[in-house]
C-alpha cells in the first residue's frame, strides 16, 4: 500500500507540474499570439484542449506527424492556429499563401525550433538573418548559376540509373512492399555529397556507413526533439539520449565536413600553383563541385568568409538538399503511384 500510494504523489506531482507549466506557459506567450485563434479556426481555443494537444503531440512518433497535420486542415480549412506548450502555430495548407510567405526577403527569421539545428548547422544560410543573410546570400548566388548547374547532370543521372537498378533488383526478389524513402534517402545522399563536397559516398553500395549512420541519427534526434517539450532545454537536452546520440553524431559529420574542405583547399592551393597562364586560356571547363566554388568565393573575399562559414554553408546546404530532396522525391513517386494517368503522360 505505501508503494502504491507513493506511486499516487508522483502521478499527482507530474500532472500538477504540467498544468503549473502550461499556465506559466501560457501567460508568458505574448498578447498578439494569444489573440490569433480569435481570427482564424484554431484546435486550441481553450486551455484544456492545449493542454491535450501537447501531450497528444509530445507523444507522437516520426510517421504520426504528417498524417495529424493533414487531418487538422481536414477538419478546421487551409489555415489553422493551434498552441503547443509556450508556442503559437499557424499551419498554412494553401499555395497562394505560402507563395506569398516563401517568395518574400523581409521575413526570413525562423522559428525557435530551428535554433535546434544550431550545433549542427551553425550561421549558415538556413538559420542567418538580416544583414549577415544578405552579404552571404549574395555571395553565394552565382554557386547556383544555371551553366553551372548543368555540369551536375552527369552525378545526378549516374546515382539515378543506380536507384533504378536498386529499386528493379528489390522487386525481381519477390518483394511486395519496400521502402521507397529509404532507397532516395541513400540516393540523394550520394547526389548531394558529389555536388556539393565532391567526394563520393557510394551510400548506395553500404559504404561510408557511419557517416550515412550519423546523419540519419542527427535529424531523427532534431525532429524527436521538436515535439518533446522537456527536450527544449538545452541543459535536459545535453544529458538525454537523445541528446547524446545527437553530439556523437555531429561529431562525425563535422570531422567529416573538416577533412573534405581541407584537401579540398590543399587541391585548390596547388592547382594554383602549378597553373600555367598559357594553358589556361584554352583548358576546358571543369566539373567543381559547391566547395570547390565556395573555396574560389572564399580566395576572392577573404574579408567576408573563412573556413568557419564554409563549413557551416556546406553543412547547411546538405542537410537542407538531401532531407528536401529525398522527401520530395518520395511524395513524387508516391503521387505518380496513386494518379497513374498522370504517371502514363510523364512516361509517353
Amino acid at each position: 500500500m505505501i508503494e502504491l500510494h507513493n506511486l499516487y504523489g508522483v502521478v499527482l506531482i507530474f500532472l500538477v507540474g504540467l498544468i503549473s507549466y502550461a499556465i506559466w506557459s501560457r501567460l508568458r506567450m505574448p498578447l498578439e499570439y494569444r489573440q490569433i485563434s480569435s481570427h482564424v479556426p484554431s484546435a486550441t481555443k481553450t486551455f484544456w484542449s492545449e493542454i491535450q494537444l501537447s501531450w497528444k503531440m509530445a507523444m507522437f512518433q516520426p510517421k504520426d506527424i504528417l498524417p495529424f497535420l493533414l487531418e487538422l486542415t481536414k477538419i478546421y480549412g487551409s489555415v489553422v492556429h493551434f498552441n503547443f506548450s509556450s508556442r503559437s502555430y499557424v499551419l498554412i495548407n494553401n499555395k497562394d499563401d505560402l507563395k506569398i510567405l516563401l517568395s518574400s526577403t523581409q521575413y526570413i527569421k525562423k522559428g525557435p525550433e530551428y535554433d535546434m539545428l544550431r550545433p549542427w548547422l551553425n550561421d549558415g544560410l538556413l538559420l542567418s538573418s538580416g544583414q549577415k543573410w544578405q552579404n552571404r546570400r549574395k555571395l553565394l548566388t552565382n554557386t547556383f548559376h544555371f551553366k553551372t548547374l548543368g555540369m551536375y547532370n552527369i552525378s545526378i543521372n549516374k546515382h539515378s540509373r543506380k536507384l533504378v537498378d536498386k529499386l528493379l533488383n528489390a522487386s525481381e526478389n519477390g518483394n511486395q512492399e519496400i521502402s521507397i524513402f529509404d532507397y532516395i534517402t541513400l540516393c540523394s545522399l550520394d547526389m548531394m555529397c558529389e555536388t556539393i563536397m565532391g567526394t563520393e559516398m557510394n551510400a548506395q553500395e553500404g559504404k561510408s556507413v557511419e557517416y550515412v549512420h550519423s546523419i540519419k541519427c542527427a535529424c531523427k534526434s532534431v525532429i524527436e526533439r521538436v515535439f518533446k517539450v522537456w527536450l527544449w532545454n538545452d541543459f535536459i537536452y545535453r544529458i538525454s539520449k537523445s541528446g547524446q546520440r545527437f553530439f556523437e553524431s555531429l561529431n562525425v559529420l563535422h570531422e567529416f565536413t573538416d577533412n573534405v574542405i581541407k584537401n579540398k583547399r590543399a587541391l585548390l592551393n596547388r592547382t594554383i600553383i602549378e597553373k600555367v597562364q598559357s594553358d589556361s586560356t584554352f583548358e576546358k571547363p571543369q566539373k567543381k563541385s559547391f566547395l570547390d566554388l565556395l573555396l574560389n568565393v572564399l580566395n576572392d573575399n577573404p574579408d567576408q568568409m573563412n573556413d568557419k562559414d564554409i563549413r557551416e554553408e556546406v553543412d547547411t546546404f546538405l542537410f537542407e538538399g538531401h532531407d528536401t530532396s529525398s522527401i520530395s522525391m518520395t511524395m513524387t513517386l508516391v503521387l505518380l503511384g496513386i494518379y497513374q494517368d498522370i504517371q502514363v503522360r510523364i512516361i509517353f
